[in-house]
């Protein structure tokens, strides 16, 4: 990580090592525990604008998820499970034992919103509260994906084809295809909701081959949802309006509820 911008003065490093993965992360604050996921073709550093205020009144736990950033993870397999979410799911979990935290908090977004519901399904003892940002269950975004939406997140369908098409292509020009990636999820449809700082740890995620396998790897498990994980849309709305921050729950259910198969899916990442 010395070669990349530090967006965490004062935090500390860890690496621990889980099943299959050894997961780098930053720690810092003082108060209950609270566990930051970050989304795709991010890093831990998504988080970096809100930490500091975030610090006053959690301790934070920031980890990268497994093949992503500085954490590393296994080749994969043919069933694609070493790269489900419940797999990274039990990755946080791991961690925050390691670190002591037997309860704590969880928001997660895109990407880490998944993992984050995936780990409180499983693990509600653990979790105190979840906090899932942009994304409902990948069984029902799955389900309103019609044209538009198919245009709109494209990545969801190219990434999810057969190994290796989608990373040989990607590594052919991995920072065009970043930064096109970003652009169009931007409301400015630009890059100026990114730091400067930031987008070198993004750029720097996509130029490892590595990585990229890796990332693969979690869309193609995440296509087989679509057939697997159907059940997981009341699981998560009982998850959520139980875990869920006061007033959230019922705005979620209300949107779930509301949204019929034809609906655009939601817009991915905020500005980081």
């Amino acid at each position: 990580m010395s070669a990349l911008p530090d967006l965490f003065p004062g935090f500390g490093e860890r690496r621990i090592d889980t099943a299959g993965a050894s997961i780098f992360l930053r720690t810092g604050g003082s108060g209950p525990p609270l566990l930051l996921l970050h989304g795709y073709p991010q890093t831990h550093v998504c988080w970096h604008k809100v930490a500091p205020e975030l610090a006053r009144h959690f301790t934070l736990v920031i980890p990268d998820l497994r093949g992503y950033g500085a954490s590393t993870g296994p080749r994969g397999d043919a069933e694609h499970t070493a790269y489900s979410k419940r797999t990274m799911a039990q990755d946080c979990l791991a961690v925050m034992r390691a670190l002591g935290h037997q309860r704590f908090l969880v928001a997660g977004h895109d990407r880490g919103g998944r993992v984050a519901y995936r780990l409180a399904l499983d693990h509600p003892e653990a979790v105190r509260a979840l906090v899932p940002i942009d994304i409902v269950p990948t069984a029902e975004q799955w389900r309103r994906m019609n044209a538009d939406g198919a245009f709109k997140s494209y990545h969801w369908l190219f990434l999810a084809q057969p190994h290796p098409m989608p990373e040989t292509l990607i590594n052919q020009e991995p920072v065009y295809y970043l930064e096109y990636t970003l652009k169009s999820w931007a409301k400015p449809r630009d890059l100026s909701p990114f730091s400067a700082e930031a987008l070198q740890h993004y750029r720097a995620l996509l130029q490892s081959p590595d990585s990229t396998r890796c990332l693969g790897q979690y869309a193609r498990n995440r296509a087989l949802e679509m057939f697997t994980d159907a059940r997981c849309v009341e699981a998560y709305r009982s998850t959520y309006e139980r875990l869920a921050p006061r007033g959230c729950a019922e705005r979620r259910t209300a949107s779930v509820e509301s949204t019929n198969a034809s609906a655009a899916p939601p817009m991915a990442p905020t500005a980081a």
